[in-house]
């Protein structure tokens, strides 16, 4: 959280670095090149939670750089997919 710009409890807390294409902070990966690289906002989760998300961790503020674990949930790939078609942030995926 040393890398983090906190603002108001209900603010984003954004992380200072250049994000990956995708929007999001890496902060390493695991097995090697071409391995699953361990993501700043999971981590944040876990430290306000006490467990890893499974399987992913939803942004309700679509802003992939904030850490502020009031706007981290945990959910699954289809819940995610549902926020952005609803937000606008992708073109309809076939989701009802």
């Amino acid at each position: 959280m040393r890398k983090v710009i906190r603002a108001g409890d209900n603010e984003c807390w954004c992380f200072v670095g250049v994000p990956d294409k995708k929007g999001y902070h890496v902060l390493g990966s695991v097995g090697g090149a071409g391995g699953v690289h361990i993501k700043a906002h999971r981590v944040a989760f876990f430290l306000a939670n006490g467990r890893w998300p499974t399987p992913l961790t939803r942004h309700t503020c679509d802003n992939g750089s904030c850490q502020n674990p009031r706007h981290l949930v945990e959910g699954t790939h289809v819940e995610n997919a549902v926020d952005a078609k609803e937000r606008g942030l992708l073109p309809s995926v076939g989701l009802t």
